[in-house]
This record gives C-alpha cells, structure tokens and sequence, in this order.
C-alpha cells in the first residue's frame, strides 16, 4: 500500500513525501484493523447489558463509558496488542519508498562491506528482541486486566 500512496499518488497530481506517505499508510492500515477490533469488542457485549443500562436512565454516551466499553476492553485488549506488535514489525515496509530505517540501514552497510547476511541477522535479532518485549508487556496487561475483571 505505501507503493500506491509514494509512487501511485504523484500520477494523479499529490506529490507526498516519504516518511509522511509511510505514516500514512501505516496509520490507514492499523486504523481499518483497530476499528473492525474495537467493533467486534463491543458487539462482543451481551445485548441485556445495554437494555440495562438504558433501563436505567442512562444515555447512550453514559451507557458506552460506564457499562460497555469496560466489558469489551477487556476482549479488545489482546487483539490491539497483536495490532501494535505487527505494526511495529510493518515499519520495515518502509525501506521500500526509501525511507532510512532499520532494514535499509542493514542494506546500505550489506552493500558497502558485502557482509549482508550478518547485517539482515542482526535486524532481526534486534526485531526478535522488541517484539518480544512488546509480547511479554502484552501478557502482562492480559493477565492484569483478567484478574481485574473477575
């Protein structure tokens, strides 16, 4: 996608430039999943939780913040967490449009010393490591809101 917004974009007349294109596309794709995350979450919520809480006098507003999204927050956690760890793992599309970032670093330094092997090892040694970082953060929220929530 970031190939249609750099490249495709400027024959239609919008001329954008890298990093603002790779921003772009990174955030129209986590938002379209994010959204179809936070949609299932909620309809994920019983049916009688709403008739509840409107029974009750609230407006869809109060109902939304004090009964509902409590509840799926809990079933939307794990998903936006797996959201933010592929994102972060995305970023390496960016080296496509030229954007300097690790994988392009990896390449530029394989092609001055011909040592590409040890270069891409080391990028994904380092992706191995922030990610498992962000997985382990990710258990430890799950497993925080679980017991919150029973």
């Amino acid at each position: 996608m970031t190939d249609y917004i750099y490249y495709g974009l400027p024959q239609l007349g919008f001329t954008i430039e890298a990093i603002p294109a790779v921003v772009l596309t990174l955030a129209l794709h986590a938002g379209a999943y994010t959204s179809e995350d936070m949609r299932g979450g909620i309809q994920s919520v019983d049916k009688g939780q709403w008739e509840a809480g409107y029974s009750s006098g609230m407006t869809f507003a109060q109902v939304m913040r004090r009964i509902i999204l409590p509840q799926a927050i809990r079933v939307i956690t794990p998903s936006l967490g797996n959201r933010f760890i592929t994102m972060m793992k995305d970023t390496s599309l960016a080296s496509v449009v030229t954007v300097v970032e690790l994988t392009r670093v990896a390449e530029q330094i394989g092609s001055a010393t011909f040592r590409y092997m040890q270069m891409f090892v080391i990028v994904a040694l380092i992706y191995w490591v922030v990610n498992s970082l962000l997985s382990l953060g990710q258990a430890k929220l799950e497993e925080r809101m679980r017991r919150a929530y029973q």
